[in-house]
């Protein structure tokens, strides 16, 4: 598993993390256009980028639970799916993104993070 080479070596591979959505069957879903083979390329880079772990949170993130998260939606296909314009969230911190909820149990520096994201779901303008 990707999340023990991680482990022993101090390096995340980005063939095994490829490897790895493979076995899960993530691949394009017909019902997102963003989610094209763009997405599918960079996301990995995205989740090495941030080394396995939220943005927000810092917790590890495992294949089948990690969520690369658009930071700005709306930019056009051919900028949406940039690497800049995608993060490695858990699935907690996502959902706090996605919601308008109270943010209760993160830490002041996490709640901002959460603040930024959600300001930035609002943006149109480039990466």
């Amino acid at each position: 598993a990707w999340h023990t080479a991680h482990h022993k070596k101090g390096k995340l591979y980005l063939e095994d993390i490829w490897t790895n959505y493979e076995k899960l069957g993530l691949y394009a879903n017909k019902n997102n256009h963003k989610h094209n083979f763009e997405y599918y390329m960079n996301r990995p880079y995205a989740i090495k980028r941030d080394k396995a772990k939220c943005s927000v949170c810092k917790t590890f993130v495992y294949p089948e639970s990690v969520e690369v998260h658009h930071r700005k939606p709306k930019l056009p296909i051919d900028k949406v799916n940039k690497v800049a314009n995608l993060t490695t969230l858990c699935p907690k911190c996502h959902n706090y993104v996605h919601s308008n909820v109270q943010i209760m149990e993160l830490n002041p520096t996490q709640s901002k993070k959460i603040l930024k994201l959600r300001e930035e779901l609002k943006k149109t303008d480039t990466v």
